[in-house]
């Protein structure tokens, strides 16, 4: 690692400091405070980001030293590994950095102190909510959702009045994270703001705190005129799973919005009722490739024998992007029946159903995958198909005799 701390390419340094936040002991810190100096920032940042694994009186005081340093994104590593080295010493120094003239490190220094937890932490943040700077009480709204307790909720509410609403949005967004009644009883609040942004994240959140005057919150979300906060009620049910969660999801299948759409069928593959397969068969006639592309991913994900039987249905469809995602979908399934149907995509009449089959091939696996794709392999005209072929042999079954034959055999390098 000291040599390659040499090296002439900036790349090779920076893995090497970065390497070093496994390694202990006074030489990896005499190492580090070597990269500290190098004239390439990205060096200068993983050193860093090392320093806060490796920790120690010494490590601080490199980072007391590099919260100076000239590069922004250096000082916004340093913040963070003061937030895991943890101490009265990396409080004052995060209390400093709270001060920088560059919003990203005040965000991530208030990021750090929630990390950090603790009574003088949440003094510093509160102190922080009371503020001039707007994007500095905005990381402080997202940082208490790393805490708990009265005091953080006492300070969320005081958040939610904030005049900017990216401190709104990420007050709600922290009392999902925090959860409990008095957390709902503030996201009630929330999801009646102006803004958009701030609707979307308290419906976000509301998907963390579940219940029923959650999913009566979010039954009014999903019929709101702005699609973002539409998009978000559909993930936040997802989330809580029930009966008439799933029901809200049916509605929100049928949203005139396709990343509305796309997000329901994703939720639904979370709820994995009977009912939800019934809806995702459904979604996977969308007029959107993008929702049917998650309904085939949701369907998959579950892997189930009635799972498998509408996506074999799907690769008999007269769309090619329906048999396309269906193909895709069988990665995730696996076992012998993925296997078989996937060697039958092989033989799509349509190059793109090809491709996705074989490289859902070389995710699933096996020896029977790698003969179906050698198979297919010596009948495949099309250039971009052979492509896909060779590629996910080499990667998948590199160094293998039959494989290096059949692609010496074809010369394709």
């Amino acid at each position: 690692l000291e040599k390659t701390l040499a090296h002439q390419e900036a790349f090779m340094r920076g893995a090497a400091a970065s390497v070093l936040r496994r390694v202990d002991g006074e030489k990896a810190l005499a190492l580090l405070e070597k990269a500290l100096a190098d004239k390439d920032a990205n060096v200068r940042s993983e050193a860093a980001g090392s320093l806060g694994c490796v920790g120690g009186e010494k490590a601080l005081a490199l980072l007391e030293q590099a919260l100076a340093d000239q590069d922004v994104f250096v000082r916004i590593n340093v913040a963070g590994a003061l937030g895991s080295v943890g101490g009265e010493k990396a409080l004052a120094l995060l209390k400093k950095a709270l001060a920088d003239q560059d919003a990203s490190v005040r965000w991530s220094a208030a990021d750090a102190l929630g990390c950090m937890g603790g009574e003088k932490a949440m003094v510093l943040l509160e102190n922080t909510l009371a503020g001039k700077e707007a994007d500095a009480r905005s990381g402080a709204a997202s940082a208490l959702g790393r805490m708990g307790g009265e005091k953080v909720l006492a300070l969320l509410e005081k958040a939610l009045a904030d005049q900017d609403d990216r401190v709104r949005t990420n007050a709600a967004t922290a009392l999902g994270c925090v959860g409990g009644e008095r957390a709902l009883e503030l996201l009630e609040v929330a999801i009646t703001d102006k803004e958009s942004r701030v609707l979307g994240n308290a419906a976000w959140a509301l998907g963390s705190v579940g219940g029923e005057q959650a999913l009566a919150l979010l039954e009014k979300a999903l019929s709101d005129q702005d699609d973002f906060v539409r998009m978000n009620a559909a993930d936040a049910l997802g989330r809580v799973g029930s009966e008439q969660a799933l029901a809200l999801l049916e509605k929100a299948l049928a949203d005139q919005d396709a990343r509305v759409r796309e997000k329901a069928a994703e939720s639904l593959g979370s709820v994995g009722s009977v009912h939800a397969l019934a809806l995702l068969e459904k979604a996977l006639a969308d007029q959107d490739s993008l929702v049917r592309s998650s309904a085939a991913a949701a369907i998959g994900s579950s892997g189930g024998e009635k799972e498998l039987a509408i996506l074999e249905k799907t690769l008999a469809s007269q769309d090619a992007g329906m048999r396309s995602e269906a193909a895709w979908a069988l990665r995730d399934v696996g076992g012998e029946k993925a296997v078989a149907l996937l060697e039958k995509a092989l033989a799509d009449m349509d190059g793109e159903v090809r491709i996705y089959a074989a490289s859902a091939l070389g995710w699933v696996g096996g020896a029977k995958a790698r003969d179906a794709l050698l198979k297919r392999l010596a009948l495949e005209k099309d250039k971009k198909v052979l492509g896909t072929l060779s590629d996910t042999l080499r990667k998948q079954y590199s160094g293998a005799p039959a494989v290096e034959k059949a692609l010496k055999e074809l010369r394709i390098p």
